[in-house]
């Protein structure tokens, strides 16, 4: 599993490097945003279908979240790629670079390779809610359930 959760984070590093170097050649910073959302995703649904060692299924329970995480994943990505295909840069990153000036480059790089740290982490919470090994709908599925949906 250990090796799983490496693969998983290589490739989010590599997809915010993607974000960034996308960003930069458009002049347009939304494209940070749309791609964390689906590469979150993928992890997430990825995180989500780690077999569990001793079934030789993919349970029920990971099926669900596998899913939720899809659709998060997608009604989140595809807003933010409406936004961003209008060709409006995110002015949150406008005032980072404002503020962060000549050093604008090296720290929005960090900056993205802390959001993918942050996206394995999100992935690993959603691995523990696919493999709960409780029966049964519970008080903490209504929650996830609810933030999806929400």
């Amino acid at each position: 599993m250990l090796m799983l959760l490496a693969a998983l984070a290589a490739g989010l590093f590599i997809a915010m490097a993607a974000a960034f170097l996308l960003a930069r050649w458009t002049g347009n910073s939304g494209w940070v945003d749309t791609i964390w959302s689906y590469a979150t995703g993928v992890a997430g649904v990825a995180a989500a279908l780690i077999p569990v060692a001793g079934s030789e299924t993919v349970l029920s329970r990971q099926l669900l979240v596998a899913g939720l995480v899809a659709a998060w994943s997608v009604r989140l990505g595809s807003h933010i790629l409406a936004r961003t295909l209008q060709g409006h840069d995110d002015p949150r990153y406008v005032q980072l670079r404002k503020e962060w000036g000549a050093r604008a480059d090296v720290l929005m790089f960090g900056f993205l390779q802390i959001q993918a740290a942050c996206a394995l982490l999100l992935a690993v919470a959603v691995m523990a809610a696919a493999r709960n090994p409780a029966p049964g709908w519970l008080l903490t599925d209504t929650l996830g359930l609810v933030l999806v949906v929400a």
